[in-house]
């Protein structure tokens, strides 16, 4: 008869029951068989109160609770600001790649930063000028760094955000590591709703970038009226303001991206 094992695989540590006292490991046996892959994967998904699924009910219900009891020490409770952040953004991300919405945004925003454009024919009726060629530039190098940076936009501007916001509700007396915790929280399940919102814009072929806006606005509405504690009127000026320093952080990271691919490309 094989001895049964008494040291957990993964910690080393004596074994006493089926759970790993030191590191909560399940002992399932020594090989991971198709049986076990399955119960596991089901029991991750099904499971009520696991890390992912209570992130996404909560943060749909209350997302500044959640960022509050984030940073109050209840962190085994949630998935990871941060991961939470990179894990919606990179499934938004790529369905918006597949649905060819990626690269509409990248042309309407690119028309909207040249404003107005000159017709064909008064283009025929006057030379080209060196101002002319560097707005031109400008244009196809803002559409390349949207189009192949956009997750590196994302991702620098949203700590510059943070920045900002420190200091625009320093009243509420929370550090900037716990603003950037909220932030990536509000950020990220707005990326995590947005995924529906492409879906369903892909089935009815019809593309409205200013819902994701909104929808993040909304979510930053209600999330730092509990985050910060503040009353319906001030949330609202605040939200404005967070809009405004958003654009600014986007802005300026968006300039510096161009910069270096011009002058290091």
């Amino acid at each position: 008869m094989a001895e049964a094992k008494t040291t957990c695989a993964n910690c080393y540590e004596p074994m006493h029951g089926s759970y790993c006292y030191a590191c909560g490991q399940k002992d399932i046996g020594t090989r991971l068989t198709i049986k076990v892959f399955i119960s596991q994967m089901l029991e991750a998904l099904t499971e009520v109160d696991s890390k992912f699924w209570r992130t996404l009910r909560e943060l749909t219900l209350n997302p500044g609770r959640v960022a509050l009891n984030y940073i109050n020490g209840n962190r085994a409770s949630y998935i990871n600001p941060v991961k939470y952040l990179f894990v919606c953004f990179a499934i938004y991300f790529s369905l918006t790649v597949i649905t060819g919405f990626h690269e509409i945004y990248v042309q309407e925003a690119v028309n909207e930063g040249e404003g107005s454009q000159v017709t064909q024919e008064e283009v025929n009726s006057i030379e080209v000028k060196e101002d002319n060629v560097q707005v031109q530039v400008s244009a196809e190098a803002i559409r390349d760094m949207l189009r192949n940076q956009l997750n590196l936009l994302v991702f620098m501007s949203i700590p510059l955000t943070a920045f900002f916001l420190r200091w625009q509700y320093f009243r509420a007396k929370h550090n900037y590591p716990e603003v950037l915790s909220f932030l990536c929280f509000i950020v990220g399940h707005s990326y995590f709703l947005s995924i529906f919102l492409v879906i369903l814009m892909w089935l009815f072929d019809a593309y409205q970038k200013d819902i994701r806006t909104l929808l993040m606005l909304a979510l930053f509405f209600f999330g730092a009226r509990v985050f910060f504690k503040m009353g319906w009127i001030i949330s609202f000026l605040g939200t404005i303001a967070t809009l405004l320093l958003t654009v600014i952080s986007v802005l300026v990271v968006g300039a510096s991206l161009v910069l270096i691919n011009l002058y290091i490309a």
